[in-house]
């Protein structure tokens, strides 16, 4: 070998060069006519040193030769894949995270309630004080799981005022809610995507519908409780509570009825909700739905559902 110090070996031959002996990548050779001899010049990387040709090591079993600089670069190579695979995965979960924050806020920021203390209500602060009471209980953690794995089902609570209809709706929302956001934080799965809950009272939300009556365009652009803003919130959530039905025409021994505005609005968002996670409560029985309202509201909070009864102490399923 001559001048391996200058980073230069003489080659006797040209097909020396191309026998595997030094890397065709990273090898340059030049002809001196003068002499008829091939010359290597050698690569010089400031971190290996010197190129001085492949290096052995045993691969697979077997001995087996590379390239230093090759590996070199399959090893930068790697790391910068790697880098942009994290870079990847860091982007998909930070829009995860965000999807998260943004869900879980709904509930608390777009839904209609009237009564404050509803908004914390929960399976441990409700209070049970009989076997009804218990029943009802187990059965809204049972509907919350039932829920929270996936369930499409429609979930009609019917009873007299102030049995704790709106209590176990909401406290079923936390659950799901609250359960869905740990469970999506937690996941690998990105499909597994956390729950978009809404509670809505509907008495309540006729009465703000109602208010965009006397607005100018430009205010009812910027209130979000629009007709239209509303319907799409209900129709696009995951897991919707309708909360109070029949209270928004007063006393039912009074024989009032519906609106015909009021009837479309009810129709509209229960045919939205068909095939999704929904929870109708109301004070009226089966028959008093169509004498306040008509048939086709009957028929979609009675067709395929699953009733609770918070009157007295058995449920039944199939219809209120």
């Amino acid at each position: 070998m001559e001048n391996v110090g200058k980073g230069i070996k003489r080659i006797p031959s040209y097909q020396n060069a191309k026998t595997g002996t030094y890397c065709d990548k990273h090898s340059r050779l030049t002809k001196y006519f003068k002499t008829g001899n091939y010359h290597e010049i050698i690569p010089f990387d400031s971190k290996l040193g010197t190129y001085r040709g492949p290096e052995t090591e045993i691969i697979n079993g077997k001995t087996g030769t590379y390239c230093i600089q090759c590996r070199k670069e399959e090893k930068v190579f790697s790391k910068v894949s790697e880098f942009q695979k994290e870079a990847k995965v860091s982007a998909a979960e930070s829009k995860r995270l965000a999807e998260i924050k943004r869900t879980s806020a709904v509930l608390k920021k777009q839904s209609v309630i009237t009564d404050e203390t509803i908004e914390k209500a929960n399976f441990d602060n409700f209070e049970v004080v009989d076997d009804g009471t218990r029943r009802i209980k187990l059965k809204g953690v049972e509907i919350a799981k039932e829920i929270l794995e996936g369930s499409k089902n429609t979930y009609v609570f019917a009873g007299p005022t102030g049995r704790g209809k709106s209590h176990i709706s909401m406290a079923i929302l936390n659950y799901v809610n609250a359960n869905s956001y740990v469970r999506s934080s937690e996941a690998l799965d990105d499909e597994l995507k956390p729950f978009k809950c809404v509670y809505i009272s509907i008495p309540k939300l006729i009465t703000l519908i109602n208010e965009t009556n006397n607005m100018s365009w430009a205010e009812k652009e910027n209130y979000k409780f629009t007709d239209a803003k509303m319907k799409e919130l209900i129709a696009t959530s995951d897991v919707v509570v309708l909360d109070d039905i029949g209270a928004e025409v007063g006393a039912l021994n009074s024989n009032q009825k519906a609106t015909g505005p009021q009837i479309r609005l009810l129709t509209e968002l229960l045919n939205s909700r068909q095939g999704k996670a929904t929870i109708i409560s109301t004070n009226l029985v089966k028959n008093e739905i169509k004498q306040v309202y008509d048939e086709r509201v009957e028929s979609r909070m009675n067709e395929s559902v699953i009733g609770l009864a918070f009157k007295d102490t058995a449920d039944k399923r199939g219809g209120i």
